[in-house]
């Protein structure tokens, strides 16, 4: 009697377990949730679909894609779509990217869904997001990961990391988390980036420069934890010129030699405030800034270039007036028009949206680096820029509205072309470009208020329109 009464007892505590569970989770009758075998760990990650990728980008979730019917049948995981990695196909297709396991399953990461009071309407699992991502060659990008989602008004740094092989979207988890998309090479299969770690007390340390192997797959801090990095450069033989600011608060501006050695730049009478970049034959370059003691006072510039192997300086190109000297943050372009090689850097200074310095001219002989300027264009927002193998490109606006332009290297006063002129109707936020395949680009459309991802010749002409259920996106990056 007793044992019946136990297996009595035993079969009823299973009927009770049966009815509270079985949906999957669910908070109600009107809603359905499934489990579809896959798991929610994104440390069980092996591979994601990235193979047939020409860009990546990270959605934010304000297009049509983002749903919020609570009737809904989904399976838990960011289906919404809300701050995902998206892809643009090489046939020109919108598709989301799926991670995988060891096992060929589907990775579906934890979701967390609100109603539009901002309720929590269902949470599952630790959510989790891209938020960064950069090519760094021809073989690999990084993909940055946070817990917090990027917005348009938010967006979170990355808790970790990986590089992504493009062949087969395998993945290499990076011990270092990647700060920023500051990431830079040398000609020993080595990437370099900004990486921010934790002090003994769990506290966010200083920014340091990080140096990964890519045959190793190994990684080593290189530059001294008391100092924060803020920019940095790299030349093919692995010297590190950077600028940051010490423990103290102090801006520095150094020079880390491939051998460890760290020389001042600013004990080598050199100013911290001004642009460096990779040249086109692998050596760093830099502004120096030279104030006359004497009338006129005037202040003037150099180029400088520091040789690879024993780091002395030696001037580059001729004396710069002080307007020609962008801000320090600058970007870097290599085209190459009519058998000419030019190198330009992109910044601002002094309240200018945007000014642009001609570093390098193959055809020049001795060098004569100079401040050129785009015809006719009165810049008053810079919104993006790109370059393709022969021409600069520009969006933003101006006085007579907004534009995506083409511009012709050569010279003092750079030729435009309209891509979109002011009467299409496109706010462009961000694109990318290529000779063969055109111009790929995100805007908004004026004559409807949609956010579009749209293509469109390099030359002009219709726009083709992807997607117009993606909204604003960020960190659109052409990794082929």
């Amino acid at each position: 009697m007793k044992k019946s009464w136990i297996i009595m007892m035993l079969l009823a505590s299973l009927l009770v377990l049966a009815s509270c569970g079985g949906s999957g989770g669910g908070s109600g009758d009107d809603e359905e949730y499934y489990y579809d075998g896959s798991t929610n760990s994104i440390d069980q990650m092996v591979a994601m679909d990235i193979e047939d990728a020409q860009s990546l980008f990270i959605n934010t979730g304000n297009g049509a894609l983002s749903s919020s019917s609570k009737n809904a049948k989904r399976a838990p995981g960011n289906n919404n779509d809300e701050g995902q990695l998206f892809k643009i196909t090489t046939s020109g297709k919108v598709e989301k990217v799926d991670y995988y396991d060891k096992n060929k399953n589907k990775i579906n990461t934890g979701t967390v869904e609100y109603d539009e009071w901002g309720n929590i309407m269902y949470s599952y699992g630790q959510p989790y997001y891209p938020v960064l991502i950069k090519n760094i060659n021809e073989n690999y990008v990084i993909i940055g990961f946070s817990w917090q989602p990027v917005t348009e008004s938010y967006q979170p740094q990355a808790d970790f990391g990986y590089i992504v092989r493009k062949t087969d979207g395998a993945v290499y988890k990076l011990s270092a988390i990647p700060y920023s998309s500051d990431i830079h090479t040398d000609s020993f299969n080595n990437i370099y980036y900004i990486s921010w770690m934790n002090n003994n007390n769990g506290m966010i340390s200083n920014n340091r420069v990080v140096r990964v192997n890519l045959s190793l797959m190994s990684s080593e801090y290189l530059t001294p934890q008391r100092e924060g990095i803020e920019t940095f450069e790299v030349d093919n033989f692995g010297n590190i010129l950077y600028r940051g600011w010490s423990s103290t608060g102090a801006y520095v501006y150094k020079l880390r030699k491939r051998t460890g050695t760290i020389i001042d730049m600013e004990l080598q009478n050199e100013w911290d405030r001004y642009p460096f970049w990779k040249g086109i034959d692998g050596n760093l370059y830099f502004y120096s800034y030279h104030a006359m003691t004497e009338y006129p006072y005037t202040t003037t510039y150099s180029i400088k270039t520091i040789d690879p192997v024993d780091c002395s300086f030696s001037t580059y190109g001729t004396f710069l007036a002080s307007w020609n000297v962008p801000d320090y943050v600058c970007r870097k372009y290599v085209v190459t028009k009519n058998g000419t090689t030019y190198m330009y850097l992109v910044g601002s200074n002094y309240g200018n949206t945007i000014m642009i310095d001609e570093v390098y001219n193959s055809s020049d002989n001795p060098p004569a680096p100079k401040a050129v300027s785009i015809g006719g264009l009165n810049v008053r927002v810079n919104t993006a820029e790109a370059a393709s193998d022969e021409y600069l490109y520009f969006a933003g606006k101006s006085d007579s509205g907004y534009y995506l332009v083409r511009v012709t290297p050569g010279g003092t006063t750079l030729e435009k072309h309209f891509i979109l002129d002011y009467e299409a109707g496109y706010e462009v936020y961000s694109f990318t470009v290529s000779e063969t395949d055109g111009i790929i680009f995100n805007a908004l459309r004026k004559s409807d208020g949609r956010e579009i991802i749209g293509k469109i010749s390099t030359s002009g002409g219709p726009v083709i329109v992807l997607s117009e259920e993606i909204g604003k996106i960020y960190y659109l990056e052409r990794i082929r």
